[in-house]
């Protein structure tokens, strides 16, 4: 439709991927709202394109206890050769990043202040 915009590093796909807890609900009654042993939120990683101005995968997990890294098999699934993957430091463990490589793609880790 000719909305893209205009591409951050030519020749390559810019995504942008970050963890994200899922909103708690109040929707649970007023019992449960309080008690020690309620479920947490759960978990998803969000990728954002840039060029196209949209959330174009979410990674959603039910367990709150989970950690980002247990949906990185399915994120890889998504991985496509002249990708730029922009992640922060909790996208680095090695074993992730070489299944990048050797995907034939790239990636950015964004370093936290301090």
């Amino acid at each position: 439709m000719g909305g893209e915009r205009t591409r951050w590093l030519e020749g390559y796909r810019v995504k942008i991927v970050d963890g994200n807890c899922l909103e708690a609900s109040e929707h649970h009654i007023q019992e449960r709202r309080e008690a020690k042993g309620r479920a947490l939120p759960g978990k998803s990683l969000v990728v954002y394109e840039p060029a196209c101005g949209l959330v174009t995968d979410v990674f959603p997990c039910e367990d709150g206890h989970a950690q980002e890294r247990s949906l990185f098999g399915a994120l890889l699934k998504t991985v496509k050769a002249r990708d730029l993957w922009i992640e922060d430091r909790n996208f680095c463990p090695r074993d992730f990043l070489c299944e990048i490589d050797n995907l034939g793609a790239f990636f950015v880790t964004r370093a936290h202040q301090g």
